[in-house]
């Protein structure tokens, strides 16, 4: 039985999902395995950047999963988005978050 913190933790996902129109609970746990699973890899590449720009080089290719044409599909692009519009809107050349 989950209790506590976590069970508030679940809670809040479920509401973040809920009001978007996904209310099976198997979509639910898909998405949000989706979003981890972007958030990963954009982890990884942010990790895999800095320690470039300490050495003064260049990323390891094999770190990078996001080139520049698709930066906007990047998880720390897309949390940072605000509006429900600008997460729908189609992805516009120069502009940052979608």
């Amino acid at each position: 039985m989950i209790t506590g913190s976590v069970k508030s933790q679940v809670d809040t996902i479920w509401n973040a999902f809920w009001p978007g129109g996904v209310s099976n609970p198997i979509t639910v746990i898909e998405q949000f395995t989706y979003l981890l699973f972007m958030r990963q890899l954009d982890d990884r590449q942010r990790t895999a950047e800095k320690a470039a720009n300490l050495l003064g080089g260049e990323p390891d290719p094999s770190q990078m999963f996001y080139d520049a044409e698709h930066r906007h599909l990047r998880f720390s692009e897309m949390a940072a988005i605000d509006s429900p519009e600008e997460r729908a809107r189609p992805p516009e050349s120069g502009h940052v978050g979608g």
